[in-house]
């Protein structure tokens, strides 16, 4: 009787397929080893594995020499060593006949299994490089100490055994959470006592606010498996470089030694974690405390300003929609956008940020249907720039808007508008700086976004809007533009 393969609906025999190579059922080892145990429990878990793959019910040990399994049904044509139990083919796991089975995907299992092993030996190649500097700095020192007289070789000795147990000591407390990572480029270590790249990769002033950021979110930062590609730290750091200094993701990916679609999993999780964290640090303040912390360059007649208020727009790519392409057109930039309605206190602080809209939208639109007006009480003042036409709005409320003057048919300003625009322009210029400094130190906000990052979930967030939220909280956090 020829050889035929066991998998349901596999029709691969030794008559059709010349060249094909058939697979036992895996037996449990019990030749006699220095690691029997180990290796006996482990060849049971294969073989039982084997089974509940190809759904195979109760069969007997001479039912089983009979079965086999065609090099079709493994990925890379073959089933793996023993040993290597993490290998997608340690036991079969494609085209087994059924859509339910090994939850592995074909090639991305492979791809993920050999990274693995790359970062893994990476690890080892630099443990013996560092060995060997070791190494080679002690045989230095014994040549230069065997110069010097007793004494001073009795100290060295001394000093060496410290230095020995400083280096055992050290490699003790190595943390074991990310045994596969190899890149030490932004670790905790490498960034503690560096503020300068601390700020240049972040956007933070210093490092002791980026650990308290990763000390509220470390919590929810926990990966699923067991061997993460990255800690949770260097998840944080991924994505504060993304919005930072908006890099490819490929470009993260290589930085990180990861795949590109880990890093952009990585980077929607973790927005997501800080949007939660840290939306509640954008907060319209008090009017006792907001009044009792004016600024001194406010005027008397500015005094009484709860909020500054105008729009920005960043561009996004096109999208196959006719609707979404004609609502996103600006025509103030003349291109496709999403236009965003931030409010500050007079001390630079973002006190209000709205969703993302379209372009075409009008700035009276977003603030009439952005929530912006719950929050506006009777007395309060409002500065805006000549667009915001929004005065009824205000009205209705008991608060009072206050635009520079319009220009629009008139030959010549009176002296007395001159003067209170140009006083209006000196408190209204914060805003822009804000939006400036905002742009300026997140570049994700000045780049072109995907379509993709527009797509809202059920609740009616885009994924821009957590984003915007972030580098809001983030800007409050900061120390104030003055």
């Amino acid at each position: 009787m020829g050889l035929a393969c066991a998998v349901v609906g596999c029709t691969n025999t030794a008559q059709n397929k010349p060249g094909f190579s058939f697979f036992r059922f895996p037996k449990v080892q019990n030749r006699v080893h220095k690691n029997y145990d180990n290796l006996r429990k482990l060849s049971l878990k294969r073989k039982e594995t084997w089974i509940r793959c190809l759904k195979q019910g109760p069969l007997s040990e001479k039912e089983l020499n009979y079965k086999r399994v065609c090099q079709e049904h493994f990925i890379s044509g073959k089933p793996a060593k023993l040993e290597d139990e993490m290998h997608p083919d340690w036991a079969p796991c494609k085209n087994l006949g059924y859509t339910a089975g090994c939850a592995l995907k074909k090639d991305a299992a492979l791809d993920c299994h050999i990274r693995a092993a790359e970062r893994a030996k990476k690890k080892c190649e630099n443990e013996e490089e560092t060995a060997s500097e070791i190494i080679e700095s002690d045989i230095v020192d014994e040549q230069i100490v065997s110069i010097n007289e007793a004494m001073d070789l009795k100290m060295n000795e001394k000093l060496d055994d410290s230095i020995w147990n400083e280096k055992i000591d050290t490699d003790n407390d190595e943390p074991t959470i990310n045994e596969f990572s190899t890149n030490n480029k932004f670790t905790q270590t490498d960034l503690e006592s560096n503020d300068e790249k601390t700020l240049y990769y972040t956007g933070l002033p210093n490092a002791e606010l980026l650990f308290l950021i990763h000390a509220t979110v470390h919590s929810y930062l926990k990966p699923i498996r067991n061997k993460a590609a990255l800690t949770t730290f260097q998840e944080l750091i991924l994505s504060l470089i993304k919005i930072r200094l908006n890099l490819p993701f490929t470009d993260l990916a290589y930085r990180f030694d990861i795949s590109v679609s880990t890093a952009s999993r990585i980077f929607r999780k973790t927005i997501n974690v800080l949007a939660v964290c840290f939306s509640n640090l954008i907060v319209w303040p008090d009017r006792d405390v907001l009044l009792s912390t004016q600024p001194h360059y406010f005027s008397p007649s500015f005094k009484r300003v709860t909020v500054i208020i105008d729009c920005f727009e960043i561009y996004v790519e096109g999208s196959e929609s006719l609707l979404a392409n004609a609502e996103s057109w600006s025509q103030y930039k003349h291109n496709k956008t999403i236009k965003v309605l931030v409010g500050i206190t007079g001390q630079g602080t973002i006190s209000f940020l709205s969703k993302a809209w379209g372009g075409r939208t009008s700035d009276k639109h977003i603030v009439e249907n952005s929530g912006f007006l719950d929050h506006i009480i009777p007395g309060d003042v409002v500065l805006a720039d000549r667009g915001f036409l929004i005065k009824d709005s205000l009205d209705s409320i008991g608060a009072s808007l206050n635009i520079p003057a319009f220009t629009k048919g008139v030959n010549q300003l009176h002296p007395m508008d001159i003067e209170e625009t140009r006083k209006l322009a000196n408190v209204r210029i914060h805003v822009e700086r804000v939006i400036g400094g905002l742009k300026n130190k997140f570049k994700i906000l000045i780049g072109t976004l995907p379509v993709e990052m527009l797509h809202c979930n059920n609740s009616g967030d885009s994924f821009i809007d957590e984003i915007l939220t972030t580098c809001g909280a983030l800007h409050n956090l900061c120390p104030a533009i003055t």
